[in-house]
């Protein structure tokens, strides 16, 4: 079936959208400042390591690459969201299977493997390195909570060609996120068509969105229905 975005239009900067069954759905209202969780993130240099919630994930990050390879506001924000749903209850990702389009450096979903889910990250190839090496660094603390995080290659041009068939090599999702993936309106139909792709029929997928809304067609997609 159709997969819907919804967004909470009240006047936030900072939001995190969620869709689908499960006691994940409805849509969330993710503030700002602290609630960004830029407080917990300890930049070491401007193109390093960071440290996410006092070192409980490290990550690589090289801003000199570009946009792709930043860690920013907003995937802080969707990771701080997935760590509140599992504080509210315990176990509430451990299993899960877990897609991150755009993943960037991987944070929230590197997030969710640290509490137990299976996820793919999935960005372009010349992203894909970095991804790959922030599994690796954070595989130790993955493996404690008897979660994996892997790093694959996913063009959503792949995925909007009118083929319903989804690419080889990768299944439906329990769970779909995407941090920050909302800033180009020619992308806007291979992002829904991704989302649909890797969906479950009948509401059987939550998908979480978080952007920031820098411009007022951003707002324009999440009532794309």
């Amino acid at each position: 079936g159709a997969t819907d975005c919804v967004v909470n239009e009240r006047s936030s900067d900072t939001e995190s959208t969620s869709s689908g069954s499960g006691s994940g759905g409805g849509a969330k209202e993710v503030g700002e400042g602290e609630k960004w969780g830029i407080g917990p993130l300890t930049v070491r240099e401007s193109s390093g390591l960071y440290e996410y919630k006092g070192g409980q994930l490290v990550l690589e990050q090289n801003k000199s690459k570009g946009l792709s390879h930043s860690i920013w506001p907003c995937c802080i924000s969707l990771a701080d969201f997935t760590i509140e749903l599992e504080s509210k209850s315990p176990g509430f990702w451990k299993g899960k299977q877990v897609l991150e389009v755009g993943c960037g450096c991987g944070l929230a979903g590197l997030a969710l493997a640290s509490m137990g889910a299976h996820v793919v990250l999935t960005d372009l190839p010349k992203v894909l390195d970095l991804a790959r090496r922030n599994c690796e660094r954070n595989q130790e603390m993955i493996a404690r909570a008897n979660g994996s995080a892997e790093a694959k290659v996913l063009d959503w041009l792949d995925c909007s060609s009118g083929d319903d068939e989804r690419p080889a090599g990768f299944p439906q999702f329990d769970v779909v996120i995407a941090a920050d993936c909302v800033y180009y309106k020619d992308l806007f139909v291979p992002l829904l068509k991704v989302l649909k792709h890797f969906s479950r029929g009948g509401g059987g997928t939550d998908i979480y969105l978080a952007s920031i809304k820098r411009w007022k067609v951003v707002g324009k997609f999440f009532k794309v229905r």
